[in-house]
């Protein structure tokens, strides 16, 4: 299995032991209550984390993820190599992209069907489709070119 990261129980806790204590506790940005009532993980299960002795389940993490903000989760996704991107308003996903070009597919295949052949009619139908698919493509790449 090549490209397999090995990642232990015991450095995930401490990692996020370390993470979590850098946003949360006394003089921090968030107290263990209030972090505790903004996420709906109880107080207890924090202190846990922060101890590294416990790891959150996946709804967990992703509660704390939306709080303490995509740094906090990438001191964890680096360990797998990865860091995590903020989606703004706007931004083209590649959910997205891959939606365009499936329409775009799709509508080239039923112009086809036919006759086999795109006819000036269904070219002026599918122009729109290109550009649109054009734009979204050149978002797509723009976005991964900045990171």
């Amino acid at each position: 299995m090549s490209g397999v990261v090995s990642i232990g129980q015991q450095s995930v806790q401490q990692t996020l032991a370390d993470a979590t204590r850098a946003y949360a506790g006394q003089g921090k940005r968030f107290s263990t209550a209030l972090l505790a009532d903004a996420s709906l993980v109880s107080e207890s299960s924090i202190k846990q984390y922060m101890g590294g002795t416990a790891t959150p389940g996946l709804p967990a993490f992703l509660r704390l993820l939306a709080i303490l903000g995509p740094e906090w989760g990438n001191a964890l996704t680096r360990m797998a190599g990865y860091e995590l991107v903020p989606i703004a308003a706007g931004d083209v996903t590649t959910y997205a992209l891959n939606n365009h070009a499936a329409e775009l597919l799709k509508q080239i295949a039923a112009a086809l069907a036919d006759d086999g052949r795109i006819d000036h009619l269904e070219e002026a139908e599918l122009a729109p489709l290109v550009e649109d698919m054009h734009a979204t493509s050149g978002a797509w790449l723009a976005r991964r070119v900045e990171r």
